[in-house]
């Protein structure tokens, strides 16, 4: 083997200590459409105008850390920030996500929109404020082998940048690497919905810190995270082998 491309930091190193050689690893962040900001009517989604909105993308289940997400739109919703949460994807944590959100009296803040094609899953992106990655790392133990479930590098990220959108994330796994903090995005420690609050909470409150952080985002992702950067990246490699 030549080499091998792996899709962030977090992954080389996964692939390190399993034995993989340094020499042949590549890293190649990224990979996304770069549509730019396309402001749509909320209301063709069913959504009001006025209240701040808040998307996640995914499947729906443990690692994503949803429970977390749900947690800090609670305390969103107890300062007075009225936000709107919508969660695009499906998985067999479905109900027992909904059951929570009704728990924490947010289930009219909450909306679970299912799996859509990708064109859908676009006007989310073009509706929203700020985008929510709220992934945890979770360890388990499959046939007396120790494997961490995470995100290796989080491909609705780069999407949400790509859409100009400002992104809060947790620090799992290799998402923290998707984005500049302070700059595109804000990075927060995994399964701390009360630091999630916070910085969802001061997206919120300052409109002209989220119009430059979503426009420094639409910058890297054409930059950095979009198809034609990334193929450009394996193209060198490749022909450096040649």
């Amino acid at each position: 083997m030549d080499r091998l491309f792996v899709n962030s930091d977090y992954s080389r190193l996964r692939a390190e200590s399993i034995g993989l050689s340094t020499a042949t690893l590549h890293v190649v962040k990224g990979g996304c459409e770069v549509v730019g900001r396309q402001p749509m009517q909320r209301e063709q989604l069913g959504l009001p105008a006025d209240r701040p909105l808040i998307v996640s993308c995914g499947r729906l289940v443990d690692f994503k850390g949803l429970d977390d997400a749900l947690s800090a739109i609670a305390i969103l919703k107890k300062r007075g920030k009225r936000p709107l949460f919508v969660m695009v994807g499906e998985g067999a944590l479905e109900a027992d996500l909904k059951q929570y959100a009704a728990e924490l009296g947010i289930d009219s803040c909450c909306h679970f929109v299912g799996k859509l094609e990708p064109a859908r899953v676009f006007d989310y992106y073009h509706s929203a404020d700020i985008y929510l990655s709220s992934s945890k790392e979770v360890v388990r133990n499959i046939d007396g082998f120790r494997y961490t479930h995470t995100e290796t590098m989080g491909r609705s990220i780069c999407e949400a940048q790509g859409c100009g959108l400002p992104v809060v994330t947790t620090d799992a796994g290799g998402a923290p690497e998707m984005v500049l903090d302070g700059k595109t995005g804000l990075v927060v420690p995994q399964g701390n919905a009360d630091a999630m609050a916070v910085a969802l909470a001061s997206l919120i409150d300052d409109a002209r810190a989220r119009r430059a952080m979503g426009e420094a985002a639409l910058q890297y992702a054409r930059q950095q995270l979009g198809w034609d950067a990334v193929l450009g990246q394996y193209v060198k490699v490749m022909t450096s082998l040649a």
